[in-house]
């Protein structure tokens, strides 16, 4: 089934170690709603697009959906500057192919 735009939170910056409870529970922590679905996306950067000497550190990313596109921009703006296993990680909402940032 197709979910609007607006209620879809692209999470990108996590740490390797956040696995996808950890950011259910950091998701229902922050906004008191719990998101329909948490999707992790694997890792960036992939191995091919590492060039030069120094490899840039290893960041998961993942998809939060929510079931109100407000739970998804209040969840945007409260989790902003949050900081999970030390990471800072970035919330957005893509709506027309542009990403977000709600604050």
């Amino acid at each position: 089934e197709k979910v609007s735009d607006e209620c879809v939170v692209h999470v990108r910056n996590l740490d390797v170690q956040v696995n996808q409870k950890e950011l259910l529970d950091f998701c229902t922590k922050v906004v008191g709603a719990t998101p329909s679905t948490v999707r992790m996306l694997g890792t960036r950067p992939k191995g091919s697009e590492v060039t030069g000497e120094r490899a840039p550190k290893e960041t998961v990313r993942a998809v939060v959906i929510f079931a109100a596109p407000d739970d998804a921009t209040t969840f945007c703006v409260k989790a902003s500057g949050s900081r999970l296993k030390g990471r800072t990680p970035t919330f957005g909402i893509k709506l027309e192919g542009k990403m977000l940032y709600p604050s």
